[in-house]
């Protein structure tokens, strides 16, 4: 399905998940270089919904390439139980209208159990009353690598991972300017306006990214005691920039590792803890417990960042022109190994700056657009 335009869908509000262009029960599909706009509901589902129930591979090996999907009411792109899924090079934009936040599906594009998911190279902007990307517990191996995510108005997180056990990585993103769709509450959970919400998710591993100027944290974990008590633990956060937030990382759990990290213009207590364990399971608000320390205090009591440092270094980046502008030399670290590559697709050596540029500080302006069928 190549270059065609769909627009204008009256489709209801999920769950199931009904798009204005649906393959559901489908698999082998390849949508590229499409548009879909307007839909009330889902823009484009892929997997299974409540009408593919006994297909034989739904949404197995499907490609969603190049298209510029907008102004969907709830979804922009709705995934169930897929499999070894390609998701690139999309601008998704204006999602969320419908102001439907609160039933807990709406986003610019959210998947459940997925398995096997490439997800890179995306522009996701402009999101109002959703998350920029939500996988929706029981997701294994899915990379979210070299995307956009900015100007995002939602009472979550940019980026969300829900009760995931298994091993998914971010990595060698920009998250930028995440704003509490509703000022003064603490919206899902506690974690509104955050960069990434690690939702009772563990291993996860978040390294090489920018996350800046979030209303909440950088990273913001929970645990679920309404859940059967799901925790996070086993996370790596290292080599991310931390720029202009509320705070940086909030763990509820000793079982986590963070280290070489850079926090730019961040307050004097931005990190965040409460042990998980003395949390009551019928306390409905365990983020109120969270207590929040500086670097020092972080390090010296958690062991946590003992290589990471605070700067005064301005950042700044532009949702319009995805232009990043640096002021102020940033430090290199050891890469990770499973990183060979930067948001731009730079080959990245044994040393680099931490972020998602291999040498951030080389120039002051950037042009981060990291789709290759612009």
């Amino acid at each position: 399905m190549k270059g065609l335009i769909f627009q204008h869908a009256g489709n209801a509000y999920p769950f199931p998940q009904f798009g204005m262009v649906s393959l559901a029960g489908g698999d082998h599909w390849i949508l590229e270089d499409n548009v879909l706009e307007w839909a009330n509901g889902v823009g484009l589902d892929i997997g299974f919904d409540g009408d593919s129930t006994g297909a034989a591979t739904p949404g197995a090996a499907i490609v969603v390439r190049g298209n510029h999907i907008r102004y969907c009411g709830v979804e922009g792109v709705g995934g169930m139980g897929t499999t070894n899924t390609l998701i690139e090079d999309n601008l998704i934009e204006w999602c969320g209208w419908a102001d439907a936040e609160r039933g807990w599906e709406a986003a610019a594009t959210k998947f459940h159990r997925a398995k096997n998911m490439l997800y890179r190279r995306n522009v996701i902007r402009y999101i109002r009353h959703g998350n920029g990307a939500w996988w929706d517990v029981g997701n294994t191996n899915c990379r979210v690598t070299q995307n956009i995510f900015t100007d995002i108005l939602t009472v979550s997180a940019a980026v969300h991972f829900e009760m995931t056990a298994e091993r998914n990585s971010v990595d060698n993103n920009i998250i930028w300017d995440v704003r509490n769709a509703e000022p003064g509450t603490p919206g899902q959970r506690g974690c509104a306006g955050s960069g990434i919400f690690d939702n009772a998710t563990s291993n996860l591993i978040i390294v090489q990214n920018l996350i800046g100027r979030c209303d909440n944290a950088g990273i913001f974990t929970i645990v679920r005691p309404d859940r059967g008590r799901p925790v996070a633990e086993g996370n790596l956060v290292s080599n991310n920039i931390f720029a202009s937030c509320t705070a940086g990382i909030v763990f509820l759990g000793a079982n986590n590792e963070a280290n070489c990290n850079v926090y730019v213009a961040m307050p004097s207590a931005f990190q965040g803890f409460v042990d998980a364990s003395s949390v009551p399971v019928n306390d409905p608000e365990p983020w109120r417990r969270i207590q929040y320390v500086g670097l020092a205090n972080w390090r010296s009591t958690h062991g946590w960042d003992r290589n990471s440092i605070q700067m005064a270094a301005e950042i700044h980046f532009d949702a319009d022109t995805l232009q990043l502008s640096t002021l102020g030399p940033l430090p290199k670290s050891t890469s990770l190994p499973w990183v060979g590559t930067d948001l731009l697709g730079e080959s990245a050596g044994p040393v680099r700056n931490a972020g998602p540029l291999n040498d951030i500080a080389a120039k002051r302006v950037w042009r981060v657009d990291p789709r290759q069928r612009v």
